[in-house]
């Protein structure tokens, strides 16, 4: 109403008592911000005219004023709460936390264009911990110092494949390039037998099958074992299951390039289970690939090594084994691995949206 219009003009008047100044009251919380009074308020001097004075509120809808008692408040009355950190928005108002005379802790301020007129008013704001959020928190001119950013590239999927070893009711990689973990999650429902293994291949976009530069997983959950035994070899490139004992796709047998084995050392084995209920194999996956993706393949390829990674997109090789088979020597390398059935998934340039993560350094 026209009273706290008038208890407005009143205050800014003590403040401005030699100028020309053009009153305007914004709410923010109206579609970013409108105006909801204007008025002119003629006093004697004209050394500054049309000054701006905007009061904003940036979480209610009701303009602000000052009370009787000198406190910013609603036109309503009722309580607000303080705003989070500092900032300067577009409008020029000034935002600070903490403790002060004023309640809420949120004043607003004369401008003559991009300047400011009157900072008397103003406590300093006090600067907050750092955390990670593309702001200065702490006000020393840095952002998000103190931690390191990356990114979790996901891919996530119901696919259709070969479901002769089990149907692929879930396939989920994720690569993180902060730490180097690499995540798989497969939901597989049995089919010719009981799923109890398989091969596996990622690359950052072709299909892994012909590609040289890549490692080729085998996940034995035989036995019913809720962990399984994973080794890691260099990939042979071909379309079969034979890279754990040929190692190069040249015509006859080479030695195999042998990476990891989780029965020999399984450091880089995060984290790993194997569920049957019955009627669907469920597997995760988290491995620490640092060493794979570092490996010096015995067999270079005219690209570079990658191991296990994939970016915004995703090339795959995955074949589910059922009814199979494994045997491994003492140093925990396999010596043979049969299967009953063997289905595939088999897929390039798949798409794996990325999000943002940030850690303390």
């Amino acid at each position: 109403g026209h009273r706290i219009w008038g208890a407005c003009a009143e205050i800014v008047t003590q403040w401005t008592d030699s100028y020309d100044v053009l009153l305007e009251v914004y709410d923010l919380g109206n579609d970013g911000g409108t105006t909801v009074r204007l008025e002119e308020l003629v006093v004697p001097e004209e050394s500054h005219a049309e000054l701006v004075f905007p009061i904003h509120t940036d979480w209610i809808e009701e303009p602000l004023c000052f009370d009787g008692e000198g406190a910013l408040v609603p036109t309503n009355g009722s309580d607000v709460e303080r705003a989070e950190g500092c900032a300067y928005t577009d409008a020029e108002t000034y935002y600070c936390s903490g403790d002060y005379d004023v309640e809420p802790a949120i004043l607003p301020f004369l401008c003559d264009g991009a300047e400011l007129i009157e900072e008397a008013l103003y406590p300093e704001c006090p600067p907050g911990d750092e955390i990670c959020d593309g702001l200065d928190n702490d006000s020393d001119g840095l952002i998000d110092e103190g931690f390191t950013t990356g990114l979790v590239y996901t891919y996530s999927d119901s696919p259709s494949g070969n479901d002769a070893a089990g149907a692929f009711d879930l396939v989920e990689s994720t690569f993180n390039t902060l730490d180097q973990s690499w995540t798989f999650h497969t939901e597989l429902s049995h089919n010719n037998g009981t799923t109890d293994a398989f091969t596996l291949a990622i690359s950052d976009g072709p299909n892994p099958k012909g590609q040289g530069e890549l490692a080729l997983l085998y996940v034995d959950c035989t036995g019913g074992a809720s962990e399984p035994t994973i080794t890691v070899y260099g990939y042979n490139g071909l379309n079969s299951f034979t890279s754990y004992y040929d190692g190069s796709d040249d015509s006859g047998v080479q030695a195999p390039d042998p990476i990891a084995s989780s029965l020999a050392d399984d450091g880089f084995v995060l984290a790993s289970s194997c569920e049957d209920d019955g009627t669907t194999l469920t597997v995760e996956l988290t491995l620490d690939v640092t060493g794979i993706n570092a490996h010096t393949p015995l067999y270079p390829s005219p690209w570079p090594w990658e191991g296990v990674q994939h970016g915004g997109s995703m090339g795959i090789w995955f074949h589910p084994w059922s009814s199979s088979s494994f045997s491994y020597d003492a140093a925990g390398w396999i010596t043979s691995a049969t299967q009953g059935w063997q289905g595939w998934f088999d897929a390039s340039y798949l798409p794996a949206p990325y999000t943002e993560i940030c850690v303390p350094d």
